[in-house]
């Protein structure tokens, strides 16, 4: 109950637990003020709403006030917010397509070495299946075949190899005999027939190898070329020569030795005495020799390492690559503006094409095309640098 009587001047507060409260006139024949209800007018349905006072009513208006303002300080601030990322946008934006167009490029050139490599690939096919068409399919399977013989020898014998379309490994050993084992890698339909010639003493022995076709390390698809090596044996005193086109190999021999080569690599380690060596195109290394060395090449590097008494080097285009101890003593000459030289003191140079390392002493003679003269020190090299 709420209301006003008259004019309202007086406030009378009523409460009541459980009886009921009314407001009744005082019978002393005066008229009667008029009485106002103050209660808001609800539905019959907002009955239980009619006990709630003016103050809550104030405080609903007060809290819908507040969120009003918060909602509107929010709008206020996702506004200014989106007008700076706006800004960042426009000012990253120039970067953004920067970074765009490089990408592209990068993407670019990944496309191009992909077509490169896919090019590349499909050459390479084209060279197999040419192959495959001119292979002889009827050729029966590869067979290795063995021929040896042994021959006694005395003092220091003198060992003629003549081996053309064949590779020739030859290995010094203490026994006072020459000993070859000839392999061969043949076709047993298409067979090209290898043959050895022996012309054998007590002081000498001469081989000579005869084969038709090239000898290679690849099983070829043109042609019958066979694979055919010989493996001889010798005393470790022993005067020797190899004539051959394929590759040489000589290890543990002294004496006087004379090696003639064609396109294949020579390979010579710890041998002594004199050395004569001659090659076309291929790669040459001599490695722990010790005495006078002759070498002559056309397009080939040469590579030498060991204790040379004297050293006589020519080359059409190929280099000579000389590996010698941080102390050697040398005079070293050569047609060249300038010595190559790695991890060594400078040499003195005593006049125009003569260079003198520590006192001089053993001579080194080079006469070269278009190669260099290359001076380096042992002690900084690993076992592959100079194998």
């Amino acid at each position: 109950m709420y209301g006003r009587v008259g004019t309202g001047e007086v406030q009378i507060r009523l409460e009541s637990v459980n009886g009921a409260l009314s407001v009744s006139r005082k019978n002393d024949g005066k008229s009667v003020n008029p009485a106002t209800n103050l209660l808001p007018q609800k539905s019959k349905d907002d009955d239980d709403d009619w006990d709630t006072d003016n103050g809550a009513s104030l405080k609903s208006a007060k809290i819908n006030k507040g969120i009003a303002k918060a909602m509107k300080d929010a709008s206020k601030t996702a506004a200014e917010g989106m007008k700076i990322a706006q800004a960042e946008i426009a000012r990253i934006a120039p970067e953004m397509d920067k970074i765009k167009v490089e990408t592209l490029a990068k993407i670019e050139i990944n496309k191009e070495e992909i077509q490169r490599k896919v090019q590349e690939s499909l050459a390479r096919q084209d060279i197999a299946m040419a192959r495959m068409r001119t292979a002889n399919w009827t050729t029966g399977a590869k067979f290795i075949e063995k021929k040896s013989n042994t021959f006694a020898v005395k003092g220091t014998p003198k060992v003629s190899i003549d081996a053309k379309g064949c590779s020739v490994k030859v290995r010094g050993w203490d026994k006072t005999e020459v000993k070859y084992v000839l392999t061969e890698l043949a076709d047993r339909r298409n067979r090209t027939p290898v043959t050895v010639i022996e012309n054998t003493t007590d002081s000498g022995v001469d081989l000579k190898v005869t084969n038709n076709a090239r000898a290679s390390s690849d099983v070829h698809f043109y042609g019958d070329s066979d694979l055919v090596r010989i493996d001889v044996f010798v005393p470790k005193r022993t005067n020797l020569k190899i004539v051959t086109d394929g590759e040489i190999r000589l290890d543990g021999v002294s004496g006087d030795i004379e090696l003639n080569g064609g396109d294949e690599s020579i390979n010579v380690r710890d041998v002594d005495g004199k050395l004569h060596l001659s090659s076309v195109d291929g790669e040459v290394r001599v490695i722990g020799f010790k005495g006078d060395l002759d070498s002559r090449t056309v397009d080939g590097d040469v590579y030498l390492e060991g204790d040379f008494s004297s050293i006589t080097g020519t080359a059409v285009d190929g280099s000579f690559i000389l590996t010698v101890p941080e102390n050697q003593n040398a005079d070293i000459s050569a047609n060249v503006e300038a010595l190559t030289v790695e991890n060594l003191r400078a040499p003195e140079v005593v006049r125009e094409g003569l260079w003198r390392f520590g006192s001089g002493g053993p001579k080194y003679t080079f006469k070269i095309g278009d190669g260099e003269v290359r001076v380096r020190n042992l002690s900084t090299l690993t076992t592959t640098q100079y194998f």
